[in-house]
């Protein structure tokens, strides 16, 4: 039986943000922090929208932050296991900047900078053995609390979107281009 045919259908309630957010959701969001090998990226409201702070102040995509948002709030748990310091580093949970076996960190501030929440973003979690996993969409994740780290969550979506990378946070919409 596959991990996620046992996946509990109710929704997680603050495992990863806190259960406040769940009420009014992006509302309460101000700041995403993403840290992983390539660096950092920091997403702000700002008065017109979401900005990228590392590009001095460029536009996000309004849709990929809600998009984010909402997929951190609604993330199902497949399954729970404990872990070890062994398991962290070949499941990529260790906290950014610790080598080999780092995962992502993601954190959730509100206004103030008071923490909403965080999360280890790992390794990618497959129902089969893919040929190539670096470039085969993946059924899921490998999660930590940053604040648990004897448990690992497998959760029901890859959350392609936890990367420092700015190009997948710009606002393309003035870069469009007409007929010339």
């Amino acid at each position: 039986m596959d991990v996620f045919d046992r996946c509990r259908s109710e929704v997680i309630t603050g495992q990863f943000l806190d259960v406040s957010v769940q009420a009014r959701g992006i509302a309460d969001v101000d700041a995403i922090a993403i840290h992983d090998a390539a660096g950092t990226l920091t997403l702000r409201r700002a008065h017109d929208g979401w900005t990228i702070v590392q590009r001095e102040g460029f536009p996000a995509d309004f849709a990929k932050v809600k998009a984010f948002v909402v997929q951190a709030l609604e993330l199902r748990i497949g399954q729970v296991e404990p872990i070890t310091a062994g398991d962290r580093a070949r499941l990529a949970l260790l906290p950014p900047g610790k080598g080999q076996g780092a995962g992502t960190l993601v954190e959730f501030e509100a206004a103030g900078g008071k923490p909403l929440g965080a999360m280890i973003v790992g390794a990618k979690y497959f129902k089969r053995q893919p040929a190539d996993p670096a470039t085969t969409p993946a059924d899921g994740r490998f999660v930590m609390v940053p604040g648990d780290p004897g448990t690992a969550y497998v959760v029901a979506d890859p959350l392609e979107q936890a990367t420092s990378a700015s190009a997948a946070w710009i606002d393309a919409t003035g870069f469009a281009l007409g007929k010339i």
